[in-house]
């Protein structure tokens, strides 16, 4: 604490003591009931009452911060009169004893100071708004010192620094006045000028219109020789309308590009203005401090020389420090200019204990920002009044910003002393959160300014380069115990969540009744006070300065940074080594990215990802022959570690985006057939460029999408491996997998490997439970490279969900005991067999199988997706592959469902490119190893062709 200034010390008693959890700070001691903050009254003991509350506990007298007593007794929180308080008792204590003789000397010099202070003090009714204000009595007390519970300051004090105040929130208040009439000149002036715009555009469509109408006509004569019927008057309304919708689209692109350039224009002229109302706010601020400079010198002149009429040495009493009033009148000095602040983000928070503080000031902005203010004086004093450091101003401002939807709100025409007219520049779009979060901040005393710079925002890719006016941007620095501070309101700001209980909205259903839903606001911590080095990952000023960083980056630097979201940050990640934006891959397509997690958190974040085409005409693009992309990623985790190794399977550019948010607990998501317990949010996103491809490269085995290895089993299953930690195997011949659990669980295992059907992997997996212990036992039919897919659902769980994806693992097999021939089960295989052989196969018919619904071989103009149907034994299991020309594997595009007791087969399509098509389809009764194939299709899919096909239909 040795670096810690005394104002920070003060700051971080200021949110402890006004926001401690374990104070209800807003139910009143005597009826148990809310406190509102125009009604509170706070003892000497930090105790809060109402006002009409703050009585004496013994006979009812009303008492008032300078009257009221407090007992000795540490344990008793009522208040009393002088006649009433209770007395110092026992029978074998006297006066001697250590302990009640001070009690008894401070209750004499608390006298002695009141008795001074009534004779000093201002004329001033103790019942007076100001006087009863929050933190009037106690303010003083828990920035001062020691903060004894029985002590009381002089009243003299409180008096004063009450009159000041409101002096100054007047002087406040004759400002905004003044002020709210220049800005309402400045809307007036901004409405004639929309008004004129509005008026010029609709002027030259009229005009076009006109032209129009006239060239149609002249059009129209020449072709039918002014010779006008019914095919004259047809022709004549068809070509009006299509010229009508055209000059419409044209108006309303018109009228928004000219609008938004007006509104761009009129921010600026509103960020002029703020910035000198700004200005006039804090240096009528700095006057007024002056003046309460000299007023101090004089009142504390006046108080020692009192005390020492009453033979009381001033040093005795420690506490007491009457320049404490002066800590809730800011700025100090005048602002310095932009530096690398001293201490970090995290410093400041570990020292506030703020997670818990933070928590109950924002708890108290809600409630701010669910009542209704007129004038900025006023809501800046319900915000920050009782608040003393700047740290604690700063973010009531912010949270109150980020709480407020600015979006939605309804306004009419007659808003200057409405509520709404406060923010009647930010739905009118020339005020923006920075320049409100600027005119908030002078209002409470602080320093706060503008920074105009770039961003990366919507829309930008990693590897762009920013040229002319793109992606501007405008964010806030605010001046915190004479450091300079980052602020991004905009992006901190969140839609509030309505979050009902299912119990509530089970009730409601069946009572036909409607609860009040429950309220829950959210906004990005990361953007309030962001740390310089973390803040210039996404944003970057037009003056270098207010990087606030010892080394400055150019811009060139800036678009080289690794591309992160403040999710990145929120949970603490690292780049194991620097990375750009742009990654290269080597001639094996080959590129890697390493994050550390801290160890705290790591065993509860969900990680994900997706990788897709880089050029614009691709974007739609997720695969490659067939194959999802994502295919090409193998995503792992260690300990506390995700590491992402991507090998493109073709020359190009590409986009890999990565996904993570944290879990609440280690359970089974609610829906089970869910791989995703929670919403994801973009964490990092790389360009990764492919020049040179010298080997071909092969999908990983197509299982369940996500991360690799076990760690997703620990942490939704309570699935342990005992015997595979790691997400790769190497095996010869068989593996045997061994996972404990202390659930009842239902599984499923599922072989997987490229080519090859899956049902017919099913025969070499074996899986069994014994005791608390599940064991996989898996064989191969021949060397190469399988997936394990691992799907679970508690016992306990409806026999209708569908089982969740729990985890999976890379398998290598160097070689097997005896090798299989796969036959038709591989893709190959099957695409030679069919040799231009569509239609039922003779197997069909052995097998009990009959087509329902495309009894014809070859299916020409199909759409995208379609249905064929089977009736086939239960004893008959059914596989296919599914193959665009002329070797692509797209059997991710079918579904195989069997339903009426498995009597019936149906096979869904859904093709995403035109082409040919082969769906080659295999029968095996229960029981044999014989596959056999039993019907082949021939698909077409031109789009084409089946809309022009749908357009003569409609046309008949």
């Amino acid at each position: 604490m040795a670096d810690v200034t005394l104002a920070e010390q003060r700051g971080a008693k200021a949110l402890a003591a006004l926001f401690n959890a374990n104070v209800n700070v807003m139910t009143c001691q005597r009826c148990k009931k809310t406190v509102y903050t125009k009604e509170k009254v706070t003892s000497s003991k930090d105790v809060i009452f109402h006002k009409s509350c703050f009585t004496c506990s013994v006979c009812g007298t009303p008492l008032t911060t300078a009257t009221h007593k407090t007992s000795v007794n540490r344990n008793d929180p009522e208040v009393y009169c002088v006649t009433h308080v209770p007395k110092l008792q026992g029978k074998s204590a006297g006066l001697d004893s250590r302990g009640i003789l001070n009690a008894v000397e401070q209750s004499k010099l608390r006298e002695k100071l009141k008795k001074i202070a009534t004779l000093k003090g201002p004329s001033i009714g103790p019942d007076a708004q100001f006087i009863s204000h929050p933190l009037s009595a106690q303010g003083l007390n828990k920035y001062g010192g020691k903060a004894e519970e029985t002590h009381m300051y002089p009243a003299l004090l409180l008096h004063k620094r009450d009159e000041l105040q409101e002096k100054l929130r007047s002087a406040q208040e004759a400002l905004e006045m003044q002020q709210r009439e220049e800005e309402q000149a400045l809307l007036n002036q901004f409405q004639e000028e929309r008004d004129a715009l509005q008026s010029d555009v609709k002027e030259e469509t009229e005009q076009e219109w006109e032209n129009r109408l006239k060239n149609i006509t002249k059009q129209l004569d020449k072709q039918y020789k002014k010779k006008q019927g019914k095919d004259y008057e047809q022709e004549k309304e068809k070509l009006e309308d299509e010229a009508r919708k055209d000059i419409e689209n044209k108006h309303t692109q018109k009228l928004r590009n000219r609008t938004l350039k007006v509104i761009a224009e009129q921010q600026e002229k509103t960020s002029a203005l703020v910035e000198k109302q700004s200005s006039e706010m804090l240096d009528m601020m700095q006057d007024r401090k002056k003046d309460l400079e000299g007023d101090l010198e004089e009142l504390q002149k006046e108080i020692k020389e009192a005390l020492v009429a009453e033979n009381i040495d001033p040093e005795e009493f420690e506490d007491f420090q009457p320049e404490e009033i002066m800590s809730g009148f800011t700025p100090l000095t005048d602002a310095p200019p932009p530096a690398p602040p001293r201490r970090n983000k995290n410093d400041i928070y570990h020292n506030l204990t703020a997670n818990q503080v933070f928590n109950d000031l924002d708890d108290y902005v809600v409630n701010i920002a669910e009542t209704e203010q007129t004038t900025f004086t006023e809501l800046v004093k319900d915000l920050t009044g009782d608040l003393m450091s700047d740290l604690a101003k700063a973010r009531a401002i912010f949270r109150w910003i980020t709480i407020k939807d600015l979006n939605t709100l309804q306004f009419n025409e007659n808003l200057k002393d409405t509520p709404l007219g406060l923010l009647k520049g930010i739905k009118f779009g020339t005020e923006t959160y920075h320049t409100l979060f600027k005119r908030l901040c002078s209002y409470s005393g602080l320093h706060c300014v503008e920074i105009k710079g770039r961003s990366k925002s919507v829309g930008y890719e990693p590897g762009m380069r920013f040229e002319g006016e793109m992606f501007r941007n405008t964010w806030n620095a605010v001046l915190i115990d004479g450091e300079w501070r980052l602020v991004q309101c905009n992006w901190g700001a969140r839609h509030l969540v309505l979050n009902k209980d299912k119990a509530v909205m089970e009730m409601e259903r069946t009572l036909g009744t409607k609860k009040k839903d429950k309220i829950r606001y959210q906004y990005d911590e990361h953007y309030f006070l962001c740390d310089p080095l973390e803040f210039i990952q996404e944003f970057f000023p037009d003056d270098p300065k207010w990087q606030l960083l010892e080394h400055p980056l150019n811009l060139p630097e800036f678009e080289d940074l690794p591309f992160v979201r403040s999710v990145f940050f929120h949970f603490g990640m690292m780049f194991k080594e620097p990375y750009s934006a742009v990654l290269r891959t080597g001639e094996m397509g080959g590129a890697e990215i390493r994050i550390k997690i801290p160890d705290e958190v790591a065993r509860d974040i969900v990680f994900h990802y997706q990788l897709r085409f880089a050029p614009k005409e691709l974007r739609h693009e997720t695969e490659y022959k067939g194959a999802k992309l994502d295919r090409f990623v193998f995503q792992s985790m260690l300990v506390d570690e995700v590491i992402y190794s991507v090998h493109l399977p073709v020359r190009g550019q590409f986009f890999l985006e990565i996904f993570a948010n944290k879990i609440n607990d280690g359970s089974i998501p609610e829906s089970s057939g869910s791989t995703m317990p929670v919403r994801l949010k973009c964490a990092s996103k790389f360009k990764i460029v492919c020049d040179e491809l010298k080997h071909k490269m092969h999908a990983l085995p197509n299982c369940a999408s996500g991360e690799w290895g076990p760690a997703k089993a620990i942490r939704h299953f309570r699935l342990h491996p005992k015997t595979h930690s790691t997400a790769v195997i190497n095996a010869e011949n068989e593996v045997e997998l061994r996972f404990t659990t202390n659930r009842a669980l239902h599984f499923l295992v599922k072989l997987r490997t490229n080519g090859v059907d899956d049902h017919f992997l099913d025969q070499f997996v074996k899986a069994e439970t014994s005791g608390e212990e599940l064991i996989i036992l898996l064989s191969f039919p021949q060397a190469g490279q399988y997936g394990l897919d691992l799907y679970a659902r508690p016992d306990t769980d409806s026999h209708d969900l569908t089982l969740a994806h729990a985890c999976k693992y890379l398998i290598n097999v160097t070689k097997v005991r005896k090798k299989i021939d796969l036959g038709p089960a591989r893709m190959e295989t099957a695409a030679q067999m069919v040799n231009n052989k569509y239609g039922m196969m003779s197997a069909c018919s052995k097998l009990g199988i009959k087509p329902l619904t495309h009894k014809e071989g070859k299916l020409k103009q199909m759409p995208s997706l379609f249905t064929i149907e089977f009736a086939v034994p239960d004893i008959v299991a059914l596989s296919y592959h599914f193959i665009r020309e002329p070797d692509e594997e797209y059997r991710d595009h079918v579904t195989l469902a069997r339903v009426n007791g498995g009597h019936l087969a149906k096979f869904t399509i859904d093709i995403n490119k035109p082409g040919n098509y082969l769906l080659a389809i295999y029968g095996r009764k229960d029981g044999e190893d014989k596959i056999s194939n039993v019907y082949n299709y021939l698909i077409v899919h031109d789009p084409e062709m089946t809309l022009t096909r749908k357009k003569k239909s409609k046309d008949k």
